[in-house]
Order: structure tokens, then sequence, then C-alpha cells
């Protein structure tokens, strides 16, 4: 899955429901092949891929010499010729990103889980896997997304440990007369599932409610564009990005 889009007047994600945008994996199988085989000066042959850089090698293992002398006939000549070693080469298992779930409501109450686990491979070492993306709202200077074409306004945002204790305390600054705006995400459901990347856009105000602190992990990325933010909590993405 790449990316679900919920477009509604009001969104209720029920405790308990699990939308899973977890990354996939591509397998590539291993092939055969030939590999160089060194000699070490104690005679053991050891294929190239596993040679130590502190051992003394003398030759090729996969490499041999003839000498073929023929007085009579006037022959005397060396050949060398190669004697390959065939091995299985390659394969190897590469993680995708995991998935994004977008919201567009002037009203939604997210206290399910939103899962977005990657699998890394052994050998990624500089491309690894993002984590799930959660969008709330499009981008106060887009045009072409689903808020806009619905002409939703996009509501006030509220993330809260907790969200059914937490709510009604943490959104007190909510004009009363805006209580049916209101978007409220529970932020343990966020480090539970693996989400690493947040992008919120408002047309009212942003709040990260006290004793939640939102966790996005390594080379986690959050994005806040509200006419007001009020932050009561920490933000940690290391090695990644945080604008507000």
């Amino acid at each position: 899955v790449t990316a679900w889009q919920i477009a509604a007047v009001g969104i209720d994600v029920a405790q308990g429901a699990v939308l899973d945008v977890s990354g996939g994996t591509t397998q590539v199988s291993q092939g055969f092949g030939r590999t160089t085989q060194l000699l070490r000066a104690d005679g053991r042959v050891v294929d190239i891929s596993r040679a130590s850089a502190d051992d003394l090698y003398v030759g090729f293992a996969d490499q041999y010499t003839r000498v073929q002398y023929a007085p009579r006939e006037g022959i005397h000549r060396t050949q060398t010729f190669d004697a390959p070693r065939l091995t299985s080469v390659g394969g190897y298992t590469e993680g995708k990103d995991a998935g994004a779930v977008e919201l567009y409501a002037p009203r939604a109450n997210f206290r399910g889980t939103l899962v977005g686990h990657v699998s890394p491979g052994t050998a990624q070492r500089t491309q690894w896997p993002l984590g799930a993306q959660l969008r709330v709202g499009s981008a106060l200077d887009s045009t072409t997304s689903l808020d806009q074409q619905a002409l939703f306004s996009r509501g006030h945002v509220l993330l809260v440990n907790d969200l059914a204790r937490g709510a009604t305390e943490a959104a007190i600054d909510v004009p009363a007369d805006q209580a049916d705006r209101l978007i409220a995400i529970d932020t343990s459901m966020l480090r539970q599932g693996g989400v690493t990347r947040l992008d919120i856009s408002s047309d009212g105000q942003f709040t990260l409610a006290s004793r939640s602190e939102l966790d996005l992990g390594p080379r986690g990325s959050v994005s806040v564009q509200a006419h007001a933010v009020r932050m009561d909590a920490s933000v940690r993405a290391q090695g990644g990005s945080v604008r507000i």
C-alpha cells in the first residue's frame, strides 16, 4: 500500500482498529558464478570474498600450470589454464518504505493503531527504509488535495498521549463554538506502530499536549503548518527534521 486517503465530514477510528501500511521486502535470489580462489602460503584455498588482508597469498588456486616437454618433437612449452570453481553468489533482501495514511476532515478521532514497520535487509546501510507517514490535512498552499476539493476547513489538531483520558483536558483552549472542528490523535499509537513521519496542516491551532512526548525515531520527520502552535511536550527525531 502506498497511501490510504480517508476523506469525510467526520472520521472516527475506534480503539483496537488497525491500519497496516508496513513496508514489504524484495528478495533477490542467489545465483551461481565464478569467484576467484586464492592460495595461502600454508596451502589452504580461500575464496576472495572471505580473504583476510593480514594473510600471505602465493597465487591463484583456480589457475594451473602444465609443462609440456618432448625433446624428440622439439616441444618445450608451459601452459597456464583456468579451472574455475562455481559458487553461489549474490542474494539479498531489500526492505521497502512503509506507506502513508492521509486524513482529510474537519473533525476526526483517531484512537486506533497505525502500523508501519519496516524490515531492512542486512546489506542496507545507506538507504534505510522509512517508517509509516501520517498526514493530516493538505498543505496550506495546496489546491489539489481532497479537503480542498470537498471545501473542508482544516480543523484544530490535537496530539495527546492516551486519548481517552487526555482529550478533554488538553483541548480546553479550543473555542467552544469550534469544538466540533477538532482532530484528535493518540501519540501512544504513533510510537507503537512505527510511525516515523508526521505531516500536519491546520486552519486553526496545533497542540502537542503535556506528557505526550513525540518520538519519531532515527531519521524521523515532523512538519506542522497551523495558524497557532502550542508545544507542551518534547519532540525527538534523531538525525531527522522538525519543521514548525
